[in-house]
Formats: C-alpha cells, sequence, structure tokens
C-alpha cells in the first residue's frame, strides 16, 4: 500500500489506455478457459446418465479402460513412468551433492559472490547426463 505520495508513480493517459485494452482483449479468453474447466464434467454426466438408462453400450468399465489408453501414451507409458522413477533417485543425488559442493565452497571459500554460478552450470550438466543415461539405456 502507497502512503507516501512518493513512492506512487504517474503514468500517462496513453498507457493507462493500453494497458485497459490488453486487460479487455485477453478477458474473454479468460472467460472461455475458465468455462471449460467448470463444465468438463457435463459429459461425463451425461454419458452416465444415457449408460444407466441403457442408452449407449458403454459402461463404466469401457470408459475406464478407454482413459486408461490415453493416459499410457508419449511420456507417460509404463516404460516411462519406471524410467523416470529411476531418474527420480539419480536427481535426488545428483541435487543433494551439488549443494553439498556449492555450501562447502561457499562457506569455506567464502566465495558467495561467485559460487552462484554452479547452479546453471549443474542445470545444464544435469540435462547431459540425463541424455545420456536415457540414450544408453535405452540400446
Amino acid at each position: 500500500m502507497c502512503t507516501n505520495p512518493e513512492d506512487v508513480r504517474e503514468i500517462s493517459v496513453e498507457t493507462a489506455t493500453e494497458y485497459l485494452s490488453a486487460i479487455s482483449d485477453g478477458a474473454g479468453r479468460i472467460a472461455l478457459g475458465v468455462s471449460l474447466c467448470i463444465f468438463s464434467p457435463v459429459p461425463l454426466f451425461i454419458f452416465s446418465g444415457m449408460s444407466e438408462a441403457g442408452l449407449i453400450f458403454p459402461t463404466e468399465d469401457a470408459a475406464g479402460g478407454v482413459g486408461t489408453g490415453v493416459l499410457q501414451q508419449g511420456d507417460y507409458t509404463i516404460e516411462k513412468k519406471r524410467e523416470n522413477k529411476r531418474m527420480e533417485v539419480f536427481g535426488g543425488v545428483y541435487w543433494g551433492i551439488i549443494t553439498a559442493v556449492y555450501l562447502g565452497i561457499s562457506f569455506l571459500c567464502a566465495s558467495w559472490h561467485v559460487s552462484w554460478v554452479i547452479w546453471p552450470v549443474a542445470g545444464v550438466a544435469f540435462a547431459a547426463v540425463r541424455s545420456i543415461v536415457s540414450a544408453v539405456h535405452d540400446r
């Protein structure tokens, strides 16, 4: 909350108009997205009711089977899920070691102003190592 008049930033009418225009342009898309989220269960209720009334053939078991099949594609296949579990263990060990190295260097050498570089380097190295491990495992 700005209580000091010196903290209040002045803007031009053009800037305010541009901002309001941008906000109103995105409002329709946000409303559509929220509406889709709210009404997304409606087809489920309709098909469930029609199935209970015997108007359509698919049962809950068939719908569950279709849903399971859809959810096990791409990155969500059983093999990928197993690989992700292995990589979670690797990632936990890797980032634990990186944290220990960072703290060790920072405390022992008092180089907090430089040691932050460890994090982006470790992130890039993690992506490279993960790719190599996946490639070797897929052979």
